[in-house]
């Protein structure tokens, strides 16, 4: 949705008996025998963007709260799309634009904003910008993506990692153009409601949320990390985000309520104040928030320190240890480097076929020995897909030239991997992009040329 900025009513006379205050659903201190929660940061940090402050009011008790009095949410809700239109507030984003007038249009922008909310989920956002505009140059809509193949969509997602999500978007874009309602999609096209969105293979909650609310104004609340960490610090909730699921989508939907009339907006503007000011650990930007006033944690970081808010997970994600091989075959001019296409059965880091490192000369189906083997790290190379944490040790084998003519001949006949024998290909290292691979392989490669030039004829590969 659009709209201006908002401002606030002027004083107003409430029902306590306490007149010429701005009316903001806090509680006035006048005489209270309850221990009072002073904010010395009030004092001294009063600055903040137009509309925000409430005058020289410093006597507030915020006091942890797990739901929002109506006229609260309202008032925060005005509060937080009055920083929004603050210029200079939000970041520029490629996928961030005026909603279009037009059904189609918004349809196409959904498509895009869906791409970068699943890049997003694997990377940082300056990361994945160039990314997305790879990505948006190659398939513009949903009916473009449909066409590719799932190796040109995993090459494209080469080094995002969890390949899974690379083939959710190629799986969803041809739900959409196939429009499969036997399964429950609802139908050709574009979804345009958050249940919509759920049908589409890998959307979860959050996103289905995000995108019906942003691109087609559904009055829908949305949860993630950086919404969980402000509002556990506004309202003073240490729960874990795991165990209070439902609070905190609730807390969020009471700010997007059937008064809310920007939704899209209301929602963006919660991700980026946690994602901008209301920061991890325990350095947040409270003086310029909007809902400074109103947060038990910056009204008293000692007993409220920020970085108990949400509480975090004490739980360790034990490491797994595994072995991959680069294997060279070195040749007069040039070096290839072999990569196999596992069954999904066969190791954890081979999702769906795809293309990787064997772990072992056993991958290779007995091709030639080595001339060569040294085990190349000392210490492993780390590497984490999702919430598991892997120790991968690296191996080098310089095999006989005349391995890499022994390519798999599945690979030529173009039939699919059989759960029998690996397919393999031997490729130069510049046309390893060319197939959907993991980081691994480059993190790998990186070490071989360090390590093991002296086992090389003339150079490591190149």
């Amino acid at each position: 949705g659009s709209g201006g900025a908002l401002g606030f009513k002027g004083s107003e006379d409430n029902n306590d008996g306490c007149s010429d205050v701005m009316h903001l659903g806090l509680v006035v201190l006048m005489s209270s025998p309850k221990r009072q929660r002073r904010s010395n940061f009030f004092a001294v940090s009063r600055a903040g963007p137009v509309g925000v402050g409430v005058g020289d009011i410093e006597d507030v008790i915020v006091e942890p709260r797990r739901s929002l009095k109506k006229d609260e949410a309202l008032a925060m809700r005005r509060e937080l799309l009055t920083w929004w239109d603050t210029p200079g507030t939000r970041r520029l984003m490629p996928w961030r634009r005026a909603a279009p007038s037009s059904l189609e249009e918004r349809q196409r922008w959904a498509y895009g904003v869906w791409v970068s909310e699943v890049m997003l989920q694997q990377t940082q956002y300056d990361r994945a910008v160039t990314y997305w505009r790879s990505w948006m140059a190659k398939w513009p809509t949903a009916e473009a993506l449909a066409e590719a193949t799932l190796e040109e969509v995993r090459a494209a997602w080469t080094g995002l990692g969890y390949y899974r999500r690379a083939g959710f978007l190629l799986e969803g874009a041809r739900q959409m153009t196939t429009g499969q309602e036997e399964e429950g999609f609802g139908g050709r096209g574009v979804p345009t409601t958050r249940d919509g969105w759920l049908r589409v293979k890998g959307v979860g909650a959050y996103t289905a949320a995000a995108i019906a609310s942003v691109c087609f104004d559904e009055r829908v609340p949305l949860v993630d990390g950086n919404v969980i960490r402000v509002v556990a610090r506004v309202c003073g909730i240490r729960d874990a985000p795991e165990t209070a699921t439902k609070l905190f989508w609730s807390l969020s939907g009471q700010l997007v309520d059937s008064t809310c009339d920007r939704p899209g907006d209301v929602n963006q503007a919660l991700m980026e104040l946690g994602a901008t000011v209301c920061l991890k650990g325990g350095s947040p930007r409270c003086g310029v928030c909007p809902w400074r006033r109103r947060c038990v944690v910056a009204a008293d970081p000692i007993e409220y320190p920020p970085s108990a808010y949400p509480a975090p997970k004490q739980k360790k994600t034990p490491t797994k240890h595994l072995q991959i091989t680069v294997v060279v075959a070195q040749r007069r001019h040039d070096t290839k480097i072999a990569l196999v296409q596992l069954p999904s059965n066969q190791s954890v880091l081979a999702h769906d076929g795809m293309w990787h490192l064997p772990a072992t000369l056993d991958d290779l189906q007995g091709l030639l020995l080595p001339r060569q083997q040294v085990r190349v790290t000392k210490d492993p190379i780390t590497h984490s897909i999702t919430n598991k944490r892997y120790a991968i040790h690296v191996d080098f084998a310089l095999v006989d030239s005349e391995a890499e003519k022994k390519d798999d001949p599945l690979l030529e006949e173009g039939r699919p991997p059989q759960h029998t024998k690996n397919r393999i290909a031997w490729l130069a290292e510049d046309e390893l992009t060319t197939k959907g691979s993991s980081s691994i392989v480059k993190k790998a490669l990186a070490v071989v040329k360090r390590d093991c030039a002296a086992f090389l004829p003339s150079s490591p590969p190149s």
